[in-house]
């Protein structure tokens, strides 16, 4: 009996184990990486997980794998933030619009683009140097991933020395979390005259 019980723990062991080590797959180097999302080793369940890049499919399945993104996770990352930024809508100033003191600014954008129910925004010449830098505001509910309409204003005192008519305006997600999947900017171009 006792024997039975052993071989029984040894096998159920065994077959955990096996669940736990790379598959005996042959891959070839073909260079198609995808993104996965890895278990890290711990001693008690359930365990952490972190993303990690293989050269291609069949590698990440024989390490047992779980593929999230069919390309880089670089590009998983700035796909994230594109898709992001593409639902931030700027109602106010157009593009190449020409601009005054104060500027006003009004949109839309993700709950999620707002910290505090705020996000900066900053006035940019041609040289990428701060002519103006300040907050736009969600006007309500900001704890949402739906569209929330936001507003502010951003004045600036013109200097002699601005070496260009052509500006940009700058609006920046709110990244309080310090995560790179939030750190997400949009460029407005804009004109002085």
């Amino acid at each position: 009996m006792n024997k039975h019980l052993i071989l029984f723990v040894t096998f159920i062991l065994l077959s955990w184990c096996s669940t736990k080590e790379q598959k005996n797959i042959a891959c070839t180097q073909e260079i198609d990486p995808v993104c996965t999302q890895v278990t890290v080793p711990c001693e008690n369940e359930p365990c952490s997980t972190t993303q990690k890049e293989f050269t291609n499919a069949c590698l990440a399945e024989k390490e047992n794998a779980t593929i999230v993104f069919e390309w880089t996770c670089a590009e998983m990352l700035e796909a994230k933030k594109q898709e992001i930024a593409d639902k931030v809508i700027i109602i106010s100033p157009e593009a190449n619009s020409v601009v005054t003191s104060p500027i006003s600014l009004s949109g839309e954008a993700p709950g999620n683009w707002f910290f505090e129910a705020t996000a900066p925004v900053r006035l940019l010449d041609s040289m990428w140097v701060i002519i103006a830098q300040g907050y736009i505001t969600a006007e309500w509910d900001r704890m949402t991933t739906n569209q929330v309409p936001f507003s502010g204003t951003l004045e600036f005192q013109l200097q002699w020395f601005l070496p260009s008519k052509n500006w940009t305006l700058i609006f920046q997600a709110q990244n309080a979390s310090w995560e790179e999947e939030f750190d997400i900017e949009i460029s407005l171009p804009v004109r002085f005259e």
